[in-house]
């Protein structure tokens, strides 16, 4: 039960309660006890709270200089100030006790509204009932990065973590946590809830490990805050995700062959959507196809979009059938079969010179791959060769520095037979 202590006591004074007889020190300000028969309370001096209490057991907090007791008022028990003090009076509430530093401040024992002076740092922190939050005092400097995050992450599409580090210091010596948000529109994320192209994060210090969502439905790109703060001031760097299974804002190629086993630069293409579709078959794509001028400099020349329901060539026999079963193993894309009633669509380029042939767009893609062959009924053609983007626009300016050798299919053994997959 509680214990009602005489107001305005003199220094001296005595109370009893139950077996227990408190004399009054004026000069500390607290009543002190005394057991008067078996049994009673004990004092613990320490700088953490005593283990296994006993009500009334009273506790001298050797690190904020405070007295405390052990109270049940009939549904908790917790550890409670012994004298509440007056404001005004040396380490009462209002003011603050001085620490050597942030480590030495009390971590237990504490009440809403204490406040403290780290003599290292020159700083007051005041407890907010979990931790020391630092008071702003004066003029302070952010704290400024030494490590900034990268402007721009693709993020890995086969689950494989990225880690991104990032360093900041305190011109006043203030120790720096890190945090991390982020945004995508009117959608705002947290360390607790991640973007959907982000299936985890984990942090230790300034390393912050990702782990990417390996779902295609979950493509799509956020704005993420690397954030270092000194405890008052926050300075925050941000870092564009990107999770896309392809290569990005892609308008167009130019195809290059550079091996042949007819002289000719003849071969079939197919773009693959990011879905993994077949782009071809987009009508929006197929009203923005343009087969550039390289494409007509001979004697005889052929670029265009061509389809399966066509009986002359015979699209059927060779380069189509590689399309079907490439799509169908690394894509998981079904093409219409030969001799179904539908057909599917292609490109097409048949030249006798110019080794280089410019296929582009106008509205930027994602492109998940690309199929090229050679195959044909009788003499095969293209037996090596690469590609080249066009990267944020189709003039020449904006073809890529960076080119891509093209593989040897993996569903046929055919030399000619041709891909490169931008998502792997």
């Amino acid at each position: 039960m509680a214990v009602d202590f005489p107001t305005s006591p003199s220094n001296g004074q005595t109370f009893t309660s139950g077996t227990i007889t408190y004399t009054y020190n004026a000069t500390a300000g607290l009543w002190n006890s005394a057991a008067s028969g078996g049994g009673g309370s004990s004092v613990t001096v320490s700088d953490t709270a005593p283990t296994s209490p006993s009500d009334g057991d009273m506790w001298y907090n050797s690190l904020s200089l405070k007295m405390f007791v052990y109270y049940n008022d009939g549904s908790s028990s917790q550890w409670v100030p012994a004298s509440p003090q007056q404001a005004g009076v040396a380490g009462a509430d209002g003011s603050a006790t001085s620490y050597a530093n942030l480590a030495a401040f009390p971590s237990s024992g504490n009440t809403n509204g204490d406040m403290g002076f780290a003599t290292d740092t020159k700083a007051v922190y005041v407890w907010d009932g979990t931790e020391w939050d630092r008071v702003y005092t004066g003029s302070q400097t952010t704290p400024s990065f030494t490590t900034d995050p990268p402007a721009s992450l693709l993020l890995n599409t086969d689950g494989s973590n990225n880690v991104v580090t990032v360093a900041a210091t305190d011109a006043e010596g203030f120790p720096i946590s890190y945090e991390f948000d982020g945004f995508s529109g009117a959608n705002t994320y947290s360390e607790s809830s991640l973007p959907p192209q982000i299936t985890s994060l984990t942090k230790s210090n300034g390393a912050f490990t990702f782990t990417p969502s390996t779902s295609q439905s979950n493509s799509g790109s956020f704005t993420g805050r690397f954030k270092a703060s000194d405890g008052l001031q926050t300075t925050a760097k941000s870092t564009l995700f990107q999770l896309s299974f392809g290569l990005t804002d892609v308008y167009g190629f130019d195809i290059t062959q550079t091996s042949s086993s007819n002289g000719y630069v003849i071969f079939y293409f197919m773009f693959v959507a990011e879905d993994g579709s077949n782009l071809h078959d987009d009508s929006t794509y197929a009203s923005e196809v343009v087969y550039g001028a390289n494409v007509d400099q001979s004697s005889w020349r052929f670029g265009r979009e061509a389809s399966t329901s066509e009986t002359s060539p015979n699209f059927d026999n060779n380069s189509p059938a590689y399309f079907r079963t490439e799509m169908s193993s690394a894509f998981g894309t079904t093409l219409p079969a030969s001799g179904s009633g539908s057909h599917f669509n292609f490109g097409y380029v048949e030249n006798d010179s110019g080794n280089t042939k410019t296929i582009t767009w106008t509205t930027g893609r994602t492109i998940k791959a690309i199929l090229v062959s050679g195959s044909a009924a009788t003499t095969p053609y293209f037996s090596g060769g690469y590609v080249t983007p066009y990267i944020g626009g189709n003039t020449a300016s904006d073809l890529s520095s960076t080119s891509y050798t093209l593989l040897q299919g993996t569903t046929s053994s055919v030399v000619n037979d041709r891909y490169y997959d931008f998502s792997v």
